[in-house]
Order: C-alpha cells, then structure tokens, then sequence
C-alpha cells in the first residue's frame, strides 16, 4: 500500500495545512468567544478631563466657597464633609460612619471614619470637624454659611466622635452635615482677617476623593488651570478618572470655541442659546430643587401691595414661552415657591394661566387709568381749603394760604406778601379777585363791586382756583432689577415686551452678581428682584418666607409677613412625619400663592454637556451644580475587560 502522502503529494499537503488553518482558526474563536462570553468591558483607572468655566475661582475654602459657583465646584471634589448627596440626591454618609439623635432631634451625635485622612496624611478627628463650624459661627470670618448654623452647638466627645447641640429639633439638620469639613491643623493659628488672604485659599488641602495638583497663571495674573489628581489614599472608592483639569475663561464664546475644537471635555452654558452649538456633546440635564421668580418689594412700589395689580402682573406674563424660547424646553413651569412635583405633594389646583385682558382690566380697576395705549398713573390736584370768614384783622394759617392762593395772580397782587395778618393790601387784593370773577361772587350776593370780606361766595370760587398742585401724569412704571447672568436677562428682556403689550413701561437694571448679593439683597434696594432661590433636597421654606428673615441676612426677598404662615413653617422644621410635612406644605403654599408676595415663573435644569469620552455620568436631582459631580468617582474614560 503506498503511503498517502506518495499518492498525491501537492494536494494532500495542501489540505492538511487547510484543515490545519481551518482547526486554529476554529479554536481561536472559541477562546475569544470564551473570553467575551466570561468577561465583560468595566471602567480602569486613568485619562484626564478637562472641565471649561467661566469666571476665577476665588476662595477654594469651604466657609467661603458658598459665594462662587466655581469656587463650590472645586470644594466639592477636594473637600469632604460629614455627610454628602449621592447621585440620586439622597444625604448620605460621607466622613460619618454613623450617627445617633437624641432628645427628641436636638441632639445629634455623629461617629467618624477613623480611617480617614487629609491629603497631606493627617488624620481627621471631631476637632476638625468642631474647629470648622466654629470658624463659619465667628462673625469676624463673615462666612456666607454663616446663617446656616445661628444656634447650633458642636461639641468634641472624643477624638473620632462630635455632638450637636440644637436649640430647637431640625430634621433637615443632616443637609447641613454635608459642608466640608477644613484641617484645623493648618487654619488654627490663621488669623480671621488673614483667613482670605491665605496661600492655602489657591493650594487646598482636604480629604476628598481629589487633591490639589497645580495652578497656572498668565502674565496678568488670570489663572488660566487648576489640576486636580484623584487622591489614591481616598477613604471611599477611589474615582477611575485620574485628574481633572479646570480651565478658566473670560468670556463664554471663548469656552464654546475651545469645547468644538476638541480642547475641553465638559462644560455649563449660562445662555441656552447656546446649546444648539453644543449638539456634538452628551446632554445631561438635571433637575434642581430650585425656581426663579419676582419677588415683588411693596415698600418701593406701594401698587405692589394692591392684590388686583399683583394678579394682573402675573396674567400678563406668558411663562410657556419662558420655557419655550429662552429654556429651550430645558426647565419646567412654576406657580409655586414649594415645588410640589420635587417633593411630591398636592398642587390643589394651581394653574398657570396667560391672559393680557384680563390683566389690563384688573389694573384700570386698581385706579391706574390708560393714555394713549399707556397706562398712567393720574395724582389729583391739590388744593386749599378755605372754612372760615376772613377779615380786616383776620390772623393764622388760613389767612397765609389766602395770601398765596392771591400770590398766583400778577394782576391781583403783585406784592406777594406772605404775613399771615389780613392787612390793607390783602383786602385789596381780596376786592380785586371778586371784581375778577362777578358772575360767581357779586351778582349773587347782589353788589357791583367787591367788599374785601371772604365770605361763602369768595371761599367757594377760592377752593375752586386755589390749586397748590396740579393734576400729574406719569407712566405706571416698574424697575425690574436682576443680575447680569445672561438667562436672567432674557427671562426680564421677555417679560418686559409682554408688559408692554399691555402698556406698562418696565425698567430692566442689572447687576453684578457679588453686587446683587452683597448690596441689593442685603439692602432690599429693588422695587422687583428677578432672582433664583434653592430650596435644598429636605423642605425647609423658613429662611424664605417667616417674618423673621425679611432683614439681612434672612432671605424673605420680599418682606413679606403672615403669622399663619409663620406658625406652619415653624411646624415643618420640627416635624418628623413625612406625610404631616406634606400636609404642612400644602397649606403654606395655599397662603403663599393667594398672597402673591412674588411671581413665580420657572424652575431650569442644570444642563451640563459632556464630550463622547466621559461615560458613566446619571442625570437627576441635585442640589446645586456642583453637585453634579456626586457621582464622580463612577466617572470614567478608560476602560478593560474583566472577568463577570
């Protein structure tokens, strides 16, 4: 028998180098398919992003990083607090392992991680924690949470466990052990006028899952970067993105520019127009327990008080084109400063509702009157008031306004002598104003010529042309003030063309945002404010809306004061039921919104882009911007394949 590789030698080597090929081959895709079918793409470790914003930080410090938007941004990652917002909005613990209240929710004890440190190694104890809340407490550090925490006691158990004393039970105290928390071994022996002009404002130590890298400057000054580098000694889990870039800009157009051509990873808009722009980017839109409103000052504009001028106000305004034009849909409408779609309770009713006429006719009834398209406001004239008989003789103040009334005619007395005493030349003058006007003093009385007594006749044509003021028209006019954020400024631009369909001239003035907070709200200098307040993820509408809050550094924007209303809000910061403070919610928004202290119009969402190589980011509700980054540390760029 011959061999088979003597019977054909050419094909039979080809084919078994084919089958050969053929079973590897075969065997290779079983083990990728293995491979694919056990192990699954997970996030690793590494990539930079680079974060675009506008403006300068100013103080990354957390009793001051309140006041700055980008200044909390940074904080945020840097430092830790007690407690802090997961990504679903939840308070959840943070530096706290656990926490104990006591004495009907005055007390509240709190045990922290022992494990964890600050970024320079130093270990973090309750004296850190005490040293911080007493440092925000001491007027002479004029920290802007200062506010926040009038009243409260921090006290040291021990070295890993601090109680707080309240004066009165908060439920919502556990939002408040979310501020971060400072080394006091840096800061303690930094005097308080020092504490702003400290080198560690700009190269923050803390404990977060962040830490400070590098700052770049330009020649003038401008910081052009901030790094950030994920702290590998992170008590929690550690983020998988490796640093963290902020990139500052002066102007907006700037910042848009740079994030098209590549340069910048994510970014906020403060103008939705530009979002169109922005369409190569991820579009996370989150909700904030916020809303923006007019809060409408009585006291500079006394129609503000009138019911009738308040509701036609708000009918003139359309707030579905607010959140169709200027929102671009990225917002919802608001009749109420209580959100009840956020915290989930009974909007009994509440309707938004756009009607000019009706608005136009509330406003003529409320005594303003219309000219020429324009509505006026018409201040009646002014005059004397004579009563009594005047002769030769006659003496006082009513004499002195005969004298004046006489003064407005040149022919009548030239002498404009102003004595109060009823002399010669008055009762000459008096003889010449009733020879003026025969048909209403003499011919009745039955005499030719004046007599010089002011008698029934004389007084009644004297009141009649006696006019100390005339009849003044003026334009019923309003002064919106408002920050120079671009959103706020086209939300005003839009809600004076509506007024002035129905013929109110409205003022837009705007300011600086640090002016707005340091000057105007602490002054109450505005007729209206068109401003945002954020309400915080448990209710707590006191600082808003009691009595007690219409000066600085309360928030009641408006002045406003309801002692009803006062009772309710006092009751929802000591209740613990959770269906009890729906209810409570429920009847200080009907009291709220039947008083009409402000015009409540929107409620936009944070919308954050993000370019194609971020992944892992969840949109949903957070407390403010810089809450955006609550879920960083499942942020990623890289990625690996891993076992299931």
């Amino acid at each position: 028998m011959k061999s088979f590789f003597s019977l054909k030698p050419k094909n039979n080597g080809l084919n078994f180098f084919f089958f050969l090929a053929v079973f590897s081959l075969g065997i290779a895709l079983l083990m990728i398919d293995f491979y694919l079918t056990h192990t699954q793409i997970v996030p690793s470790r590494g990539g930079l992003m680079r974060e675009g914003v506008v403006g300068q930080p100013r103080f990354i410090n957390p009793i001051y990083a309140e006041g700055n938007d980008i200044d909390r941004d940074i904080a945020s990652l840097i430092f830790s607090g007690l407690m802090k917002y997961d990504e679903t909005g939840n308070v959840v613990y943070d530096l706290a392992t656990s926490h104990e209240i006591k004495e009907g929710g005055r007390i509240y004890e709190i045990e922290i991680n022992q494990s964890a440190t600050f970024h320079d190694g130093t270990p973090i104890s309750a004296k850190d924690v005490v040293f911080t809340i007493k440092t925000i407490q001491n007027p002479d550090f004029k920290s802007p949470l200062f506010a926040k925490w009038i009243g409260v006691e921090a006290e040291k158990i021990s070295d890993y466990k601090v109680k707080f004393v309240l004066q009165n039970p908060y439920p919502g105290f556990l939002e408040n052990l979310s501020v971060k928390i400072l080394p006091s071994h840096i800061w303690e022996k930094i005097l308080p006028q020092n504490f702003p002009l400290s080198d560690y404002n700009f190269r923050p130590i803390g404990s977060g899952p962040y830490l400070f890298k590098n700052l770049t400057k330009d020649k003038e000054g401008f910081i052009q970067d901030i790094l950030l580098e994920h702290n590998k000694n992170y008590y929690g889990k550690i983020s998988h993105i490796a640093q963290i870039k902020f990139v500052f800009y002066k102007e907006e157009d700037y910042l848009t520019a740079d994030a098209l051509s590549g340069s910048i990873d994510s970014l906020s808009v403060s103008s939705p127009k530009n979002y169109s722009r922005l369409e190569s980017f991820k579009k996370h839109s989150f909700i904030l327990p916020r809303y923006f409103a007019i809060f409408l000052n009585s006291k500079e504009n006394k129609y503000l008080q009138e019911k009738d001028v308040k509701i036609a106000l708000n009918l003139a305004i359309d707030k579905n084109s607010i959140k169709d034009d200027i929102l671009f849909g990225q917002g919802t409408i608001v009749s109420s400063p209580l959100l009840p779609d956020i915290y989930d309770f009974e909007a009994d009713g509440i309707k938004n509702e756009f009607n000019p006429s009706l608005a136009k006719e509330l406003l003529l009834k409320s005594g303003i009157r219309e000219r020429d398209g324009n509505l006026v406001i018409i201040s009646a004239e002014q005059k004397m008031n004579f009563t009594k008989t005047l002769d030769m003789g006659s003496k006082g103040a009513e004499v002195e306004n005969l004298q004046k009334c006489l003064s407005m005619f040149e022919d009548i007395y030239p002498q404009k002598e102003i004595t109060g005493i009823f002399g010669i030349k008055t009762k000459a003058a008096v003889i010449k104003f009733q020879e003026k006007y025969p048909d209403d003093i003499l011919r009745p009385a039955g005499i030719k010529s004046g007599n010089g007594k002011v008698g029934p006749a004389t007084r009644e044509k004297l009141n009649e042309v006696c006019v100390t003021s005339p009849e003044i028209v003026s334009p019923f006019e309003i002064i919106i003030t408002t920050s120079q954020d671009p959103l706020l400024k086209e939300i005003a631009k839009k809600i004076q063309e509506q007024w002035k369909e129905i013929g109110i001239k409205a003022e837009v003035e705007t300011y600086e945002i640090s002016e707005i907070k340091q000057r105007v709200i602490k002054d109450r200098d505005y007729q209206m404010l068109l401003f945002g307040q954020v309400l915080g993820m448990i209710p707590d509408p006191f600082s808003f809306w009691h009595s007690s809050q219409k000066n600085h550094p309360g928030l009641n924007l408006s002045n406003y004061q309801n002692k009803n209303l006062d009772k309710i809000l006092e009751d929802i910061r000591i209740e613990s039921d959770g269906e009890k403070i729906k209810t409570l919610l429920k009847n200080a928004q009907k009291i709220l919104v039947d008083d009409m202290p402000a015009i409540f119009l929107c409620n936009p969402y944070y919308v954050y882009f993000i370019s194609g190589k971020i992944n892992g980011v969840i949109d949903g509700l957070i407390v403010d911007p810089s809450k955006r980054f609550s879920g960083i540390e499942n942020w990623y760029i890289n990625t690996k394949r891993a076992l299931k």
